[in-house]
């Protein structure tokens, strides 16, 4: 925990990247062929590996949540891991 970060922000902040991570695992699961057909996968992509390399940093998403798209995360977690990021 950073030395000015309060236990009641980093619940807040968890509660808030945990939201968004089901918005990126919804858009995944269930509009991605269409992200696809627009052209627009690789924007998703990209976002989201920023996303999954902050939550990965500062472990901010708690690991049950992976589940809905656990291979997804699985291929970023190890890009993380081989990165110098």
């Amino acid at each position: 925990m950073a030395p000015n970060e309060t236990p009641i922000f980093r619940k807040y902040v968890k509660k808030i990247m945990s939201k968004f991570f089901r918005v990126y695992a919804i858009v995944y699961s269930t509009f991605f062929p269409i992200l696809e057909s627009v052209g627009a996968a690789n924007h998703l992509n990209t976002s989201f590996k920023h996303f999954m390399f902050f939550v990965f940093e500062y472990n901010c998403v708690d690991l049950k949540e992976f589940d809905a798209i656990r291979t997804l995360v699985d291929n970023m977690k190890h890009q993380f891991d081989n990165s110098s990021y």
